[in-house]
């Protein structure tokens, strides 16, 4: 037996189950097996008082034995606030950072948090005990998490998996993780649960057995983490998934406390059940080497999504994205007199938590039509109140007799892009200029237009839509007025008008030819994008890539698997074949080009536009072919330089040569991690050692990418699927239990990212990334509205700043974000609207420092409040208006 085991003084052995839904049994065999566990382990602990127990979720255990057990919750509150039963995570679902929107996860800590708390902390003097952070599957590591927990009012962190990834590049068991702001927090990692393959306690244990069972002991829970050990005290979690108290996973008794008392006869090392709170209490007296950064960059390899844009993973970005922009905009609403739909959203945010669990791509066929009709429920609902408190907006700002239309900007920076407006008319258009709040006039481009089934006299349009330019404040709104001229008429302004440049350019083709829209021209080749300049000033930058295309869309066969997980061994790698390009709209302002082929052998076709700024948009579609595989967007590099991708609240920074130099990807126990792969949540940046740096953004996708070590590629992994073998047997079993339908894709999938030419601000980036995912919308005012000017909720004076909510809560305006450029600085925020308090708080609400106003007897008017942030600092403001 290793020496190792000498120096152990403690070892906490912590009772689990860990609770998750439609994983691979159906939904009502979970919800009976976790009663089952709950409830044996209030028997356990009247039979032994020493037992101990650790809830980590709302959902998936909790709420059901509540609604019951009634009869049995006070035993189970007495556990709790005596801290036998140890509250760990404090989510109200299992959410993962890096697997769900970024206001999703704080807002499932946060209401789990409140959620526990109302139902457990008696006396608020003296609060529960939540205190650690627990990831009950794999380990997170993205930097920002450790001011996550800090903000919860949290000290710890526990995790698990891959073990053997983490022994391999020597991450301690624990150790103080500093974050990308600097906030620390104590962390251990240990196995995926303990004892649920054990055999050698299925009977009670004797003096006389006891050398041979420990050294089963040490050769199966302990031998190999000890090698990484950084303290005396040892933690070992007792249970696994769906495991009962004194069983092993498969259902055979586990004589533990027998084993407890022999070792603690025999051995000078202590032996006992704990809890997290307990372990970390002994932990935190030790001394402890301190991690900085990343500790697992591949940590979005794991749980690959299935079904691409149809997926239960897909939905809960969606849904994120949707529900914020939704919450926005109803504040902004609000301030012209529509009430604040707080109960429609508190619903929908609930639902969302519901289905965040991280196994729900994984569905059983009973199980995944509640879900997606859950998921379908909450983008629907969340689509409709956007739709309401846009034209809320729009009939506010509407001019007597006028043709307004209102554009609504949710994010917090000002706007300046290219957006199609489209006019409608009663009595038709025929030529018209486009004036802003100020009466500046706006250029646009004629890109279609209609005219319906009414003949106007006038010979007009009843519909045009219209490229055009914009500034919207942050926050705000701008008003667009269509004002009727004479001069030349819509058809004469039609996207004919325009012409592609370049040999044989033609609206059907497959020659070169160069879009040119605002200062920057791309060069298409073989129907596909391989050069894009730009000018700036006197300044002339170009990127290409040596006539590879600049961007591609990839299916990259894998073999056939029947694991729960996907496996990204790439077999086969087919690229998009163009057979047609066809002109759609080509404006100034605006161009549109479609390029159909195949992939695969199936039937796929990509989109791109150009707009004003020089952002390349780009629309795919794709048909699921019937092998194994994922899809994927990549653009080549040279293998030199680095890649800056962003992170939940923060951005991080991998060179190339470092990916190339990692160690063998993790295989524990079905997991495989993607070659190359790393997390990324928008936006993915890379820069040569010399020449210009070039972007991906995710409107829509999967928030992970990849880098090709092979073929000097990067980009997005769009989807994922999975196709049983029917005839292996094993797969034949799957079959029977799980739903083969969640695993495959379906008949379509479309994806949407964007090409971001000589990007070099990660923050710029970041602002990029939530535009795309918030697009401008113009809206038609009806009526005479109230004759307001628009004004914009909060000015947000800085580049530093990227907000992530703003919403109502007990009354407080909300304003959360974080600091993009990692730097310490001040941010003003100026406000339409009288103030008369703002703090600086929490997660959960508690007030750290006092914003405004900051002197007694200071005019409590406002409306500029002074935001001081430091490097990568997650900020939640609260603030009061008269």
């Amino acid at each position: 037996m290793d020496q190792s085991l000498q120096t152990v003084k403690e070892i906490h052995l912590i009772p689990y189950c860990h609770t998750d839904y439609a994983w691979t049994n159906p939904r009502a065999w979970h919800i009976s097996r976790y009663l089952d566990s709950l409830r044996e382990t209030l028997e356990k602990m009247r039979q032994n008082p020493q037992y101990t127990g650790t809830l980590d979720n709302a959902v998936h255990s909790l709420q059901a034995f509540i609604r019951y057990y009634p009869a049995l919750f006070p035993d189970l509150k007495d556990a709790i606030t005596q801290g036998r039963i140890a509250v760990a995570n404090g989510g109200y679902s299992l959410a993962r950072p890096t697997q769900v929107g970024e206001e999703t996860y704080l807002r499932n800590l946060i209401a789990g948090d409140v959620y526990f708390r109302s139902l457990f902390e008696e006396d608020p003097a003296h609060p529960l005990p939540i205190r650690c952070l627990f990831n009950a599957d794999t380990g997170c590591g993205h930097p920002q998490l450790p001011q996550i927990i800090r903000l919860m009012g949290y000290d710890s962190y526990f995790f698990q998996r891959p073990e053997c990834f983490f022994n391999k590049v020597k991450l301690p068991n624990q150790f103080i993780w500093q974050g990308l702001d600097g906030s620390r927090i104590t962390a251990a990692r240990g196995n995926y649960g303990g004892f649920f393959l054990c055999d050698y306690l299925e009977k009670p244990p004797t003096a006389e057995a006891f050398p041979r069972l420990k050294q089963a002991f040490w050769k199966q829970e302990l031998s190999g983490r000890l090698k990484c050990q950084s303290s005396p005290i040892v933690t070992q979690f007792v249970g696994c998934d769906n495991t009962l108290p004194d069983r092993n996973l498969q259902d055979s008794p586990l004589y533990l406390d027998d084993f407890i008392r022999l070792w603690n006869q025999t051995e000078e090392s202590r032996m006992g059940y704990s809890t997290l709170n307990r372990f970390f209490d002994a932990l935190q007296t030790q001394p402890l080497p301190v991690v900085t950064g990343d500790i697992n960059p591949e940590e979005l390899t794991y749980n690959i999504p299935k079904k691409g844009n149809q997926s239960l993973w897909y939905a809960r970005g969606q849904a994120d994205r949707l529900l914020t922009e939704w919450e926005t905009l109803s504040v902004m609403a609000g301030r012209y007199g529509v009430p604040y739909p707080e109960q429609q959203l508190a619903e929908s945010w609930q639902t969302l938590y519901e289905i965040t669990g991280h196994a729900t791509d994984f569905a059983l066929q009973q199980d995944e039509p509640e879900l997606t009709d859950a998921a379908r429920w909450v983008v629907d609902t969340a689509c409709r109140g956007i739709r309401r408190a846009r034209q809320a907006l729009a009939d506010a700002f509407a001019l007597f007799g006028k043709n307004t239309y209102t554009v609504c900007n949710p994010t917090g920076f000002t706007r300046q892009e290219t957006m199609l407006v489209p006019l409608t008319e009663t009595f038709g258009l025929t030529d018209f200029s486009l004036q802003d709040d100020t009466g500046n006039t706006l250029p646009y481009s004629v890109v279609d237009y209609s005219s319906g089934d009414k003949i106007n006299r006038s010979g007009g349009e009843c519909c045009v839509t219209v490229a055009v330019t914009v500034t919207v404040p942050a926050f705000g709104v701008t008003r667009l007025t269509v004002c009727p001229v004479e001069g030349i008429s819509v058809r004469e302004k039609t996207p004919a008008h325009y012409l592609l440049t370049g040999p044989g350019a033609s609206r059907q083709h497959l020659n070169d030819f160069t879009l040119q829209c605002g200062k920057t021209a791309v060069r298409f080749a073989g129907g596909l994008p391989v050069e894009i300049t730009g000018s700036d000033a006197d300044r002339t930058c170009r990127i290409f890539a040596d006539g590879k295309p600049l961007v591609n869309l990839y299916f990259h066969s894998t073999a056939p698997s029947t694991d729960w997980l996907f496996r990204t061994d790439i077999l086969h790698t087919d690229a998009f074949c163009p057979q047609k390009s066809t002109q759609l709209c080509v404006t100034p302002r605006y161009a549109c080009i479609a390029v159909c082929g195949t992939m695969a052998g199936q039937p796929a076709e990509l989109t791109f536009t150009l707009n004003e700024q020089g952002t390349l948009q780009l629309r795919a579609a794709c048909t699921a072919p019937e092998q194994d595989g994922f899809f994927a967007v990549e653009s080549p590099t040279d293998g030199s330089g680095n890649i800056c991708c962003d992170i939940p609240f923060g951005r991080r920074s991998l060179r190339f040569a470092e990916i190339k130099n990692r160690p063998d990807r993790y295989d524990h126990g079905g997991e495989i991690s993607m070659q190359g792969g790393f997390g990324a949540k928008s936006f993915l940046q890379f820069a040569p050692e010399k020449g210009q740096a070039m972007a991906l953004v995710g409107v829509d996708t999967a928030c992970y990418a990849r880098y090709d070590l092979t073929n000097d590629q990067v980009g997005w992994i769009l989807n994922a699927h999975y196709r049983p073998d029917k005839p292996e047997q094993t797969v034949r079993i799957w079959e029977h239990q799980l739903n083969a339908r969640a695993f495959a894709c379906p008949e379509q999938q479309h994806y949407a990212l964007a090409l971001v030419p000589f990007a070099t601000d990660p923050a710029g980036l970041a602002r990029a990334a939530r535009g795309l995912r918030h697009p401008l919308v113009a809206v038609k005012g009806f009526g005479c509205g109230q004759q307001l000017p628009p004004t914009a909720i909060c000015r947000a004076q800085t580049e530093q700043l990227i907000f992530t909510g703003c919403y109502w809560q007990d009354s407080h305006l909300i304003l959360r974000g974080y600091e993009a450029q990692g730097k310490n600085g001040v941010a003003p925020l100026l406000f339409a609207d009288r103030v008369t308090s703002a703090y600086k708080t929490d997660l959960r609400g508690r007030k750290l420092e006092k914003l405004y106003p900051q002197k007694t007897g200071e005019d409590d008017v406002g409306p500029l409040i002074t935001l001081p942030v430091r490097p990568y600092e997650i900020v939640t403001v609260q603030i009061d208006f008269g």
